[in-house]
This record gives structure tokens, C-alpha cells and sequence, in this order.
């Protein structure tokens, strides 16, 4: 059985071809190398015997591996301090959604923050993930963004969240608590649903 999470190096080959000697062995193996399972399920991040001790194997295994049905990432009560990017996640679709969720329902109990500039949560032309019940910290660094979504984002629902921006007397264009880039807001069909959220500092 494959681990979530761990990429595996994968080779194949053949032997006696039409039952008779290879005399040409240089060109019968194939390989790919860092291969990841697809998730499908529930998985918990952080805690006490977690599937994922923290959210960096977690967000590898998504963006690596993709998904075969439907998951949800349940983090445990915690701040996860660290930048946070998802790509197009392989097998995402209508049906099969990544929601990424606090287990026990509560906001204010996990945190996801940065300690350098950016954004703390880069959505990198994802779609059909849900950011559900989270508090997300902006780093108290020029142009910082709670959540950045580029590269035509889409299908995108962040609710029943914290965003909190960092408390200054300049006026930065490119500083927002959510901020979209041309092509994930102007584009048709985007999708992108902000519902029920508690906005401060922004």
C-alpha cells in the first residue's frame, strides 16, 4: 500500500521478449520518480496521532497527487505558521471538492499565519476548494494579503472565517485581506463565494 503524503520512485521492465534473450537490455526499463497517491477522505493535520503532522505534507500530497474523491483536511486547534499555496489540484471538479476546515468548528482556535511577506493562503489557479471556519493572519509586512487568489482561480468558497489585516498609516494598492489579480476576478465563471466571514483590520 502507498502512504499518503510520501512520493514513491516507480520502475518497470520486461525480460525475455516473445520468450527469447534481450540482447538489447538498454531500452526495456521505464521510471517516474517522485510519484504521490491521490487522497480521497477525511484526514486530520496537527495534534495527536494526525495523518499529516503538519499542513506541508498535507498541501504536497494535494498538489502532487491530486485527489480521487472528495477531501477534507480536519486541522486540529493550533497556529500554522507557514506560506501556504495551492496549485490546480488534479481531480478537483463540481463533485469532488477540497475542503480545508478547524475540526472542532471554531475559528478563533486555528490560526494560519506567515513570518515573512506575501500572502498567507495562495490559491495558484486552483478550483473547488472551501477555506471553512479558520482565522488567517496577514503578516505585518508591506502589500500583505490574507488570501491571494491568481491565475484564474475558481470555484472558491472562504466562510465562517477571520481575516485580519496588519493595523498601518500607508496606503498600499496591492494590500487587501482577500485580493484577486485581473484573471481570477474578471474572468467569466470565476466562482469565487466569500460568505459569513468576520473581516478586521482590513
Amino acid at each position: 500500500n502507498f502512504m499518503a503524503g510520501q512520493g514513491y520512485d516507480l520502475r518497470s521492465w520486461g525480460s525475455s521478449p516473445n520468450g527469447v534473450a534481450d540482447t538489447l537490455n538498454t531500452n526495456d526499463t521505464s521510471a517516474v520518480f517522485d510519484l504521490y497517491p491521490a487522497l480521497d477522505g477525511i484526514y486530520t493535520v496537527g495534534g495527536v496521532n494526525p495523518d499529516f503532522a503538519t499542513l506541508d505534507p498535507a498541501i504536497e500530497a494535494l498538489n502532487r497527487g491530486g485527489i480521487l474523491g472528495p477531501v477534507t483536511l480536519n486541522l486540529r486547534a493550533g497556529t500554522y505558521s507557514k506560506q501556504i499555496e495551492f496549485e490546480n489540484i488534479i481531480g478537483t471538479n463540481a463533485l469532488q471538492r477540497v475542503l480545508i476546515q478547524s475540526e472542532n468548528g471554531d475559528s478563533s482556535q486555528v490560526i494560519l499565519q506567515t513570518p515573512t511577506g506575501g500572502a498567507v493562503v495562495k490559491l495558484d489557479g486552483t478550483g473547488y476548494l472551501t477555506m471553512r471556519g479558520l482565522t488567517i493572519e496577514s503578516p505585518n509586512f508591506s502589500a500583505a494579503k490574507s488570501v491571494f487568489l491568481t491565475n484564474s482561480a475558481h470555484d472558491i468558497i472562504i466562510e465562517n472565517c477571520q481575516l485580519t489585516g496588519r493595523i498601518t498609516t500607508q496606503l498600499y494598492l496591492a494590500e487587501a485581506l482577500i485580493y484577486g489579480d485581473a484573471p481570477a476576478f474578471n474572468q467569466l465563471k470565476s466562482n469565487i463565494t466569500i460568505r459569513n466571514n468576520r473581516f478586521s483590520q482590513g
